[in-house]
């Protein structure tokens, strides 16, 4: 089971991804999340080709499309979230500490 812990930022709802591999090509995906829209997401994040979402581009993640439907902010980070721990469940990619900083410069 792969744990990734999301900081959103000015939202306040941080939300917590567990990913769980079931055979190397198929993931299942559960969200805790404070907001709503990401938490309306979790019921359709089952059963994932491991390969589509991390082989293939954005038009064709069921990751996006689900995202896409039920999450009404386009920089929310939790989607990218979803598909790096994908690639870490199924071996595709190390653990690593993804991050991204704003600044006013």
């Amino acid at each position: 089971m792969i744990k990734v812990e999301v900081k959103p930022g000015n939202c306040g709802h941080p939300t917590t991804i567990w990913l769980d591999n079931k055979n190397q090509m198929e993931v299942d995906v559960k969200l805790e999340s404070g907001c709503n829209y990401v938490d309306s997401m979790s019921a359709e994040l089952q059963h994932l080709d491991a390969y589509n979402e991390c082989f293939r581009t954005r038009e064709f993640s069921k990751v996006m499309e689900i995202a896409s439907k039920h999450c009404k902010h386009a920089g929310c980070p939790v989607p990218m979230a979803i598909c790096q721990g994908i690639e870490v469940a199924t071996g595709v990619s190390n653990t690593k500490k993804i991050e991204v900083k704003i600044s006013r410069e």
